[in-house]
């Protein structure tokens, strides 16, 4: 009767456990919105043509994205670039990569943010950098 006890209390603790954590839906619905809130930044600081693209990188793109390999005007400090991993091969992290483009009075501008997505608190984290301007 102990044991029957123990499971059924381990199966409603695990099922709780996974209704806490974002859905699929929740999470593309969560970065949309950050994007939005990247793309509105640029758009109050008055760049035009702005543009912006979501994608959810592999380890090997996080390995070559972080070679010195890649020329950057700016590049993540040692810090978050550790962040940007331990939130890879958390259980309870995903990590999303949104690109922004714009214009800004003739210029041109590619800013990058990595967002560490807490599925479990649903909250984030945002690092930014800057890809390319001129």
């Amino acid at each position: 009767m102990k044991t029957l006890l123990t499971l059924i209390f381990l199966a409603t603790s695990l099922s709780t456990l996974a209704q806490d954590l974002m859905t699929h839906s929740e999470r593309n619905t969560y970065v949309e919105q950050v994007a939005k809130d990247e793309r509105r930044t640029l758009y109050i600081a008055g760049h035009d043509y702005v543009g912006s693209s979501i994608t959810y990188p592999s380890l090997s793109d996080l390995d070559q994205y972080f070679s010195k390999e890649e020329r950057y005007e700016s590049y993540l400090d040692s810090d978050e670039i550790a962040s940007v991993y331990r939130c890879f091969y958390a259980k309870a992290c995903l990590v999303y990569h949104i690109g922004t483009s714009s214009e800004y009075w003739g210029g041109y501008g590619v800013e990058g943010a990595f967002v560490l997505l807490n599925i479990e608190m649903k909250n984030h984290s945002t690092f930014r950098h800057t890809i390319y301007s001129e």
